[in-house]
This record gives structure tokens, C-alpha cells and sequence, in this order.
């Protein structure tokens, strides 16, 4: 490992990588996308960030996967059911009420 780098780790076939929890705040999105502060389009870079801070699950990579689809992403694209398994993979409480 060479100082000021974070070295990756394979696992069982699995990348696992360090989270830096100052920097992601999943309870944060979460707070901000049922309390009305955050749209649906954002939810994928937000799951591509999670992917990357070493959160996994398959609504994870499905909503991950809507970026760069050749079309502007629409509200009947992601389910809400999507969503709040997202959260839930990034280890939040989903749904908010």
C-alpha cells in the first residue's frame, strides 16, 4: 500500500472497498429524497456513489444502471418499491413516513 492511497481488496470474487462515511450519508439521501428535497432523477448517481463507498444489493445496480440510457430518465422508470430497497441496501430505515 502506498501512503495517501487506498488499496483495493478482493474478496470471494467481490471488490471490496472502504467506505468513508463523512462523505456518503445514505440516511441523508434518504431524508432528502422522502421529505421532497431530492428527485427521482438523482437516485442513480446517488446508488452509483453507494456501489462505489462498498454498498451492494440488486436495486442498487438496477437503479445504477439507468444513467447514460440515450433518453432523460422518467418518474415511471424507477419503482417505488426500487427506491426503497435502495435505502435499505445502504443500510437506512426505508420507507420514511
Amino acid at each position: 500500500m502506498v501512503l495517501g492511497k487506498v488499496q483495493r481488496v478482493k474478496c470471494n470474487g467481490m471488490k471490496v472497498t472502504p467506505s468513508d462515511p463523512v462523505s456518503f450519508d445514505a440516511q441523508a439521501f434518504a431524508v432528502e429524497y422522502y421529505f421532497g428535497d431530492l428527485s427521482y432523477w438523482q437516485l442513480p448517481a446517488i446508488c452509483i456513489q453507494a456501489l462505489e463507498h462498498g454498498f451492494d444489493g440488486r436495486a442498487l445496480r438496477i437503479i445504477a444502471g439507468l444513467v447514460n440510457r440515450g433518453r432523460l430518465l422518467a418518474g415511471t422508470d424507477i419503482r417505488a418499491d426500487e427506491i426503497d430497497s435502495a435505502f435499505r441496501e445502504m443500510g437506512v430505515n426505508a420507507p420514511y413516513s
